[in-house]
């Protein structure tokens, strides 16, 4: 879900870091853009919006109850799981050093994720001759149009979302 190369966008990262932070030192902004990295798995499992209108950049977005269940579903791996090695090493790559969704199984531990979608969203799933879960083709592409909303659902979320109260 976070680009590991521009993880707040297109531009400078580090630009861009400075000015959420609202200052000039690049060593304390890259610092922090690190820290909230490491945060947005559970940022997203604790946080809370609703279902609504939303400005994406200079589009508006539309956020379901649908895409805030599969935000809460997806498999996030950390910086240690993706086993490239320490946050200088992610750097003298070019990357940040940011967790990440499993791009083979988004939402748990299967490989066809349109199937895993309808699980975790209540939806018919069929198990067929040969054993394995399937969902009807029409479905499946509706799936696939929703998974292909998940990167800007995440990137309004953690925009506009607020931490609810009482959270463990």
């Amino acid at each position: 879900m976070l680009n590991p190369a521009y993880p707040l966008g297109t531009g400078d990262t580090l630009q861009l870091a400075m000015q959420a932070i609202a200052g000039a030192d690049a060593a304390l902004a890259a610092q922090r853009l690190m820290e909230a990295a490491q945060l947005l798995p559970r940022f997203v499992q604790m946080a809370d919006l609703k279902p609504g209108s939303y400005t994406h950049g200079k589009t508006p977005f539309v956020l379901t109850a649908q895409h805030l269940m599969l935000l809460r579903q997806q498999s996030w791996l950390t910086v240690e799981m993706l086993g490239m090695g320490s946050a200088e090493d992610y750097l003298a790559e070019g990357y940040w050093p940011t967790p990440s969704v499993d791009g083979k199984r988004p939402y748990g531990n299967f490989t066809n994720y349109p199937v895993e979608m309808a699980q975790a969203l209540g939806l018919p799933v069929r198990r067929q001759a040969d054993g394995s879960l399937a969902v009807t083709p029409a479905l499946e592409a509706e799936l696939q149009a929703l998974h292909q909303q998940t990167m800007p659902a995440l990137q309004v979320f953690v925009r506009q979302a607020g931490l609810r109260r009482n959270t463990p």
